[in-house]
């Protein structure tokens, strides 16, 4: 018996040809034969997930086993992903939020699908909310500190991380009448970073006593590499 070998390196397709079967008593008439090569289907072998930010995107390399060549598409993906090669490409322009769509390879023989997730988390933002401005007064000359929050009294500054990143330091620089505001950390200088999700720092300041007749202004400057120059003025008035 005689066994016809097919080398692994034939390439997918239909082959006709003769074959003969020989002995010592001679030869058979040649007999036709068919040879048909099947390619073997795509097995997606990459992950099902992805995790990109929006504003920067990314790109997910797609991996498949089977006869080549293997091609990908992404059908019910979102504006702003494609395939481009053997990579799943994640555009900066696509919207935060968590995809569902299908993952396709397809190639001579078949087309494999798997389910896929991106999620696109949302553009890092970096800002923080606070009074614009706090007035005391008037008062007149000879006034005694008063109550917190009342007209002479204590009044307490929030700074509020609205953003979904921690701020990092911030600077809080005074300038102005300096010498007629008071802060009970004894002075402006760095807050500590505010963590995301709606916190907060605070802190409180109250004219210093003692001040002679005018109006005294000062402002202080929040600022840091991520956030851009934010102001609060402050203004107190002594009368007569």
């Amino acid at each position: 018996m005689s066994t016809l070998r097919v080398p692994s390196t034939l390439a997918v397709g239909t082959y006709d040809f003769e074959v003969t079967a020989h002995n010592r008593a001679g030869s058979s008439p040649p007999q036709n034969f068919t040879l048909t090569v099947n390619g073997r289907p795509p097995v997606i072998t990459s992950g099902v997930a992805f995790t990109a930010a929006e504003g920067i995107g990314g790109n997910f390399p797609l991996t498949a086993t089977g006869t080549p060549p293997i091609t990908f598409t992404v059908p019910g993906a979102p504006s702003g992903v494609s395939i481009v090669g053997n990579n799943l490409v994640v555009d900066a322009t696509a919207a935060a939020g968590t995809y569902d769509f299908l993952l396709v390879a397809t190639n001579v023989a078949a087309s494999t699908t798997r389910s896929f997730r991106l999620t696109v988390t949302p553009k890092p933002t970096w800002a923080i909310s606070h009074p614009t401005q706090l007035t005391w007064g008037p008062a007149r000359v000879g006034y005694s500190q008063g109550t917190t929050n009342s007209n002479m009294g204590w009044q307490q500054v929030n700074v509020w991380n609205i953003g979904n990143q921690p701020t990092g330091v911030i600077n809080a620089a005074l300038s102005g009448d300096v010498g007629a505001f008071n802060w009970n950390s004894g002075q402006v200088g760095q807050l500590a970073s505010i963590g995301a999700g709606g916190n907060r720092h605070y802190n409180w300041i109250v004219p210093r006593t003692g001040l002679a007749i005018g109006t005294y202004t000062a402002t202080v400057t929040f600022f840091n590499g991520n956030i851009a120059a934010q102001t609060l003025t402050l203004s107190f008035t002594v009368t007569a």
